[in-house]
């Protein structure tokens, strides 16, 4: 079972907290006390996407990202406490980072890609700057959707069944993250 850090597991669950529980009822957004819009899940069907980067995917072991994307900018490692004491391991690249953790076997596997850059395409052919529609039309609505002073936030699984978050500002994509989901 992959672990992901414990600052990643807040952020997500601090996530899904604000945007709801998508299988209850609307709750009220406590900044302007209007109803956060939901999908039903007749209108967001779940799909499976296989998210890469130059075929790097989630579960990797670091060999394999060592051998396409070269040696890193950065490297530094922590341990967390992540449903038990874990190591980490950021790799720096630029407008990438590619965070491994470490199996029981001492192999280190991705657990988490974040992309903050147009230098790293993320397959199927998306940028940061790429415009929220764009996606959408490309990718489905997403789900579930959350919007937060003028930030929305799109979700999807991957091809491992995993997430895929993408974080917009003024309608253009500024981060994208792939993560295992918490243990």
């Amino acid at each position: 079972m992959r672990r992901i850090p414990l600052r990643m597991a807040a952020i997500l669950f601090g996530g899904l907290f604000l945007a709801g529980c998508p299988y209850g009822e609307r709750r009220p957004n406590s900044a302007s006390n209007t109803e956060i819009p939901r999908p039903s899940a007749s209108e967001t069907p779940i799909r499976s996407i296989d998210f890469n980067i130059e075929n790097i995917r989630l579960g990797d072991n670091e060999k394999k990202v060592l051998e396409i994307l070269g040696k890193p900018k950065g490297r530094r490692e922590l341990t967390v406490d992540n449903c038990g004491i874990a190591k980490i391991r950021m790799l720096e690249y630029q407008g990438l980072r590619v965070e491994l953790d470490q199996g029981p076997n001492g192999d280190w596997g991705v657990l988490e890609l974040m992309i903050t850059s147009a230098v790293v395409e993320l397959e199927p052919n998306i940028l940061i700057g790429d415009d929220l529609e764009g996606i959408r039309k490309r990718l489905g609505k997403g789900d579930p959707e959350r919007d937060q002073n003028g930030e929305q936030t799109l979700f999807y699984t991957t091809g491992t069944n995993d997430t895929a978050q993408l974080e917009f500002k003024t309608g253009n994509l500024v981060r994208i993250r792939l993560f295992v989901d918490p243990c």
